[in-house]
């Protein structure tokens, strides 16, 4: 999964999903040296930011895995995962979205 990534992704939508409780599941890895704070973004999930400044040098060095799981609520068929740009492109190695209907609510 960390052999490649995709860099300067600004959003994943995920179309006729039905209404109901997502997790997300983001995976990242430097796939180099970079030094912290080369490389910030705000991850925004249904219009909320859920991370903001990621910074996976910053918080796992070159070379590490990084993932990250989110509860959502999707209530108009659709699924958005944002990539907002601080400095330096977003990467993202890789996304897993799941339906989660044993639970009532994100977290």
């Amino acid at each position: 999964m960390y052999q490649t990534q995709r860099e300067g992704a600004y959003e994943y939508r995920f179309d006729n999903v039905a209404k109901g409780i997502y997790q997300v599941e983001l995976n990242y890895a430097e796939l180099g040296w970079t030094d912290p704070n080369t490389r910030l973004f705000d991850v925004i999930i249904e219009g909320r930011v859920v991370t903001p400044a990621l910074d996976v040098a910053g918080e796992v060095g070159g070379f590490a895995a990084l993932a990250t799981s989110q509860f959502v609520q999707v209530d108009d068929g659709q699924l958005n995962v944002r990539f907002i740009s601080r400095s330096g492109a977003p990467i993202l190695n890789g996304i897993r979205v799941t339906q989660r209907p044993d639970r009532t609510t994100p977290l």
